[in-house]
């Protein structure tokens, strides 16, 4: 499949962690830094043209608990 150098689409960010672990701010801010930084850095590449992001915050999934630890 050939995307077009025009088209735009919007990039869903998903900060997901294992059921053990507890939601943690600091990575979701971490992760938004990062996806900022990306979006810019495409920008300074690509000739003003970069991604959108579907949220301004990545969204939490927490994972279940598979029982295999």
């Amino acid at each position: 499949m050939r995307i077009s150098p025009t088209a735009r689409g919007k990039v869903r960010v998903i900060y997901a962690a294992p059921a053990d672990r507890p939601f943690r701010a600091d990575y979701r801010s971490g992760i938004s830094w990062a996806m900022t930084e990306a979006q810019t850095w495409f920008r300074s590449q690509l000739e003003g043209r970069t991604f959108e992001l579907h949220e301004a915050s990545p969204e939490f999934c927490q994972m279940p608990d598979n029982g295999m630890t």
